[in-house]
């Protein structure tokens, strides 16, 4: 007999928590493309999808050394998502949050700014933290 789909995606759902267990991550936190992605707070506001423009508040450290490389925490930061308008590790891991929610992305270089890095602010092959609160989508 074939599994249903339900039976295979609770079955997947199962295995990424046993996996996630057994690598370290924390409950809220999954693995996609690469991307960590913690949820610090969530909401039942609207979610993000591919080509909404969405507006965020963020702040962008290196994960070698925390070191703080920018931040957009006064004046939003607007983008249409999916689209390569940001690093891939934005595309990815702004995907499906609700307004209101926040999340720690942790990025690594080849969903960022690779091999060249973006001198002098970030090194070559860094890998990015970002908190992310999403505000609004249009």
């Amino acid at each position: 007999e074939v599994p249903s789909n339900n039976t295979k995606s609770q079955e997947s759902t199962r295995n990424k928590t046993i996996l996630n267990q057994v690598i370290g991550l924390p409950t809220n936190t999954t693995n996609t493309q690469g991307i960590l992605i913690e949820n610090v707070s969530t909401s039942n506001g609207k979610a993000a999808k591919v080509g909404d423009k969405v507006s965020v508040y963020y702040t962008g450290y290196l994960k070698s050394n925390n070191k703080l490389f920018d931040s957009s925490t006064n004046k939003p930061f607007t983008f249409r998502l999916g689209r390569g308008e940001v690093i891939k590790g934005w595309d990815i891991g702004i995907n499906g949050m609700t307004v209101g929610s926040k999340r720690k992305l942790t990025i690594p270089p080849e969903k960022a700014y690779g091999k060249s890095g973006a001198p002098p602010t970030i090194p070559p092959n860094a890998t990015l933290i970002f908190d992310v609160t999403l505000i609004q989508i249009k």
